[in-house]
């Protein structure tokens, strides 16, 4: 009797491990095979992405672009580019107008005519500020991008003269290029180059040096650095006045000037001040 009874025990207390060993092992191949199946998508995907965006581009056709991207972000193709293209394309599209009425008023406040004159952004996003630009008679307009989606949006919005990379390396690939305005807002981030400062402000001289020679003489470059909270090992570096720190110094030496606060455009405590200097 006890030995049956035992073997009844240790029957039972296997049960449950054979079981629990069983139903994983059926349900394993379905998990590498929805892995396998998501990976062929996404570069099902990528493909059709490819020559589906080189079409839209030649028909200039921006809603069919941005309907195509919400589908593939729909079907597991989120990555983290898309996920920023998806967040801030639909951020800014919400604030059409206000971003519209921001680039109006900081053309007026340089008292700018682009009438034929080529300019460049840096960093355009949905691209206002250009489309404001050519409402203003320039001749072309180019950009610098880093993300991907960005960069063929402005394509299918019509604008060729684009370069998709990092800006603080993609104003090197100008190749002789000549803008009456350079204009980047939000590409630089303070507290960023605050925090490596030598190395930073050396790139950062090089990086207005190339903005420099592909800027016309009479030309202007206006910058709009992003400013966000910094550990608390960096706070040193603030003292009450945004105007007081390395960064700025930095800049003021390069003859750089604060533009006048523009309402809308400088938003405390992200973008309190403008830079600009006549080259």
């Amino acid at each position: 009797m006890r030995i049956s009874t035992g073997a009844a025990t240790d029957s039972s207390k296997r049960t449950p491990k054979t079981s629990i060993f069983v139903i994983r092992n059926f349900f394993a191949p379905t998990r590498i095979m929805n892995k396998t199946l998501q990976i062929i998508f996404n570069l099902y995907s990528r493909f059709v992405l490819f020559f589906v965006r080189r079409s839209l581009i030649r028909a200039g056709n921006e809603k069919l672009y941005t309907e195509l991207l919400n589908r593939l972000n729909k079907n597991y193709f989120l990555t983290p580019s898309l996920k920023w293209f998806q967040k801030y394309y639909y951020s800014y599209k919400r604030d059409e107008s206000r971003k519209l009425k921001e680039a109006e008023e900081v053309l007026t406040a340089l008292n700018l005519n682009l009438a034929g004159a080529p300019v460049l952004e840096i960093g355009p996003a949905n691209g206002y500020f250009l489309d404001v630009c050519m409402k203003h008679g320039a001749k072309s307009a180019g950009f610098i991008d880093i993300d991907p989606y960005f960069y063929y949006y402005l394509k299918v919005k019509g604008y060729k003269e684009g370069i998709l990379g990092n800006h603080w390396k993609a104003v090197h690939k100008l190749k002789g290029q000549k803008y009456s305005l350079i204009y980047s807002k939000g590409a630089m981030i303070v507290d960023d180059l605050l925090m490596r400062r030598e190395r930073s402000f050396a790139m950062m001289s090089e990086w207005l040096s190339a903005l420099e020679k592909a800027t016309v003489n009479g030309g202007v470059i206006v910058i709009c650095p992003h400013w966000r909270d910094v550990p608390a090992s960096a706070k040193r570096q603030y003292t009450g006045n945004i105007l007081e720190n390395d960064f700025v110094k930095f800049i003021l030496e390069k003859g750089y000037s604060p533009l006048k606060f523009i309402e809308g455009h400088n938003i405390e405590p992200n973008y309190p001040v403008t830079f600009w200097k006549r080259v």
